[in-house]
This record gives structure tokens, sequence and C-alpha cells, in this order.
């Protein structure tokens, strides 16, 4: 508390992210929910949605959750959408797996 920025500092989401994950993990000053999609690169409040696959390890802000399953509707994918699915996959979810005709 007390502490204000005059200007905004310009960091890319990496370095940004960096600086966020150092706050949350080595010295506890930040919760941990704050994390960086790793489809579009935007920080995201996991708290407030987004979702973390553990297999892949990755996590995806809700924007791109929705578009992969958009996608996968439609019959498409890339490879993080094969990473998803197969995290599906492996837990037995068919219900979020596209079939295949």
């Amino acid at each position: 508390e007390g502490f204000q920025l005059n200007e905004q500092p310009q960091l890319s989401s990496t370095i940004a992210f960096s600086i966020i994950y150092v706050l949350q993990e080595k010295f506890h000053l930040i919760p941990d929910h704050f994390e960086k999609c790793e489809r579009c690169d935007e920080i995201f409040d996991m708290d407030c949605g987004g979702d973390h696959f553990d297999d892949p390890g990755i996590n995806l802000c809700d924007s791109c959750v929705s578009h992969i399953f958009w996608r996968w509707s439609n019959g498409e994918e890339d490879d993080m959408e094969k990473a998803v699915k197969e995290w599906y996959k492996v837990r037995g979810s068919a219900s979020t797996v596209r079939e295949e005709k």
C-alpha cells in the first residue's frame, strides 16, 4: 500500500509474468492465481476463469478454452488443441471430446 507508479512500464507478457511469478511463488506478496495463457500470452486471473491442464502442463484463458471447443465442434485443431484433447482422453471425459465420424 502507498506505492504508486507515475508511468506504466512497457513490458512484454513474458517479462510481466516472470515478475508476477516471483512475487507469487518466491515472496508470497500477491495471491497465487495469476497465470499466463499458453495460447495467446494474455495474463489472466485463474479465480475469474481459465483452466489448467495438468498433463500437458498448460494454462488457458477462458477465451482460448472457448475457442478450442468451438474449433473441435467444427472439426479443426492444432497442436494446442491436440494437447488439451489428449488431456481429456486420458481422463475419460468423453463428453468433451468430439466424436470422429
